[in-house]
């Protein structure tokens, strides 16, 4: 129900809006973006996260209620994610040439830069002192496109004790159109793993270990936003503004431990990872 919540908030504005001068504006800017989550740090593995750069660009139309006070709506073209780092003990799953599965235990380091672009739709109240405005309301966010690149080295033994040497991988991963174990074979290194022939692919996708694919990150996303702008001639503003979610941008049955398996099965975590957004903003209001 509560998703629902904004949606009927516009229709009930609707009325008021029909019958208000409206204006027209544009704005464009740099992003700083992170989750915000449980972090695993134990056994020896330790998880973090730090803010990644993008940008935001869109229309903005406003609805003065009176010369001080009023309502906007926005429709942005928005960059957000974060840079995921995973450094400690983990497993790896290595994939043998007659199709079977080897699990490994030992050294692992992820480094991951998250990229999820949203079509985002902001409904905000705004006051206005002087040069001085500021404004708070809420965001609906549209997941459009969700990628990922970095790398992961591992290094450790399997269960039945054969070492594996280093190993380099390139993360590669489209979350929208990934296949459940697809990998990029072209440049692949070959070592025998537990007497079988094995193939360690050069590029992982999104979903390699699994046999299923579930989409990793949800299509919807809802937070709240507080900001301020200053004006510095009649039309041109800098402005900006914190975006704070309120939902799990991830999917539970896709967001597996990095440190913990049970045998061949990846544990699922039921947490919540939210969006976190700053955006620094240029732009003007007709």
């Amino acid at each position: 129900m509560n998703r629902f919540l904004p949606i009927l908030f516009i229709l009930w504005l609707l009325p008021t809006i029909s019958q208000a001068q409206l204006r027209g504006g544009f704005k464009t800017g740099l992003n700083f973006s992170s989750l915000k989550g449980p972090l695993l740090s134990e056994d020896g593995g330790t998880e973090t996260f730090e803010p990644s750069t993008g940008f935001h660009v869109g229309p903005v139309i406003q609805w003065p209620i009176t010369e001080s006070f009023g309502l906007k709506a926005e429709l942005l073209y928005n960059q957000a994610g974060g840079k995921y780092h995973f450094d400690g003990n983990g497993f790896n799953i290595f994939r043998a040439e007659d199709g079977t599965k080897i699990l490994a235990i030992g050294k692992k380091k992820i480094d991951l830069r998250l990229l999820n672009t949203y079509i985002d739709i902001p409904i905000m109240a705004y006051g206005r002192v002087g040069a001085f405005q500021v404004e708070g309301g809420f965001r609906l966010g549209f997941l459009v496109s969700s990628t990922a690149d970095g790398k992961l080295v591992f290094s450790g033994k399997t269960e039945l004790g054969t070492p594996v040497a280093e190993q380099e991988q390139t993360l590669f991963y489209n979350y929208k159109k990934d296949k459940a174990g697809e990998a990029n074979y072209s440049e692949a290194t070959n070592i025998l793993l537990d007497g079988k022939k094995t193939e360690v692919p050069s590029k992982l996708g999104a979903y390699f270990f699994e046999d299923e694919k579930e989409k990793f990150f949800n299509t919807f996303d809802v937070g709240l936003s507080v900001g301020a702008s200053y004006f510095i001639g009649r039309s041109l503003y800098i402005g900006a503004r914190a975006n704070f979610g309120l939902s799990d941008v991830t999917n539970n049955k896709a967001d597996f431990d990095q440190i913990k398996t049970d045998g061949l099965n990846l544990i699922r975590q039921a947490d919540k990872d939210k969006n976190f957004q700053v955006q620094l903003t240029v732009g003007f209001s007709l």
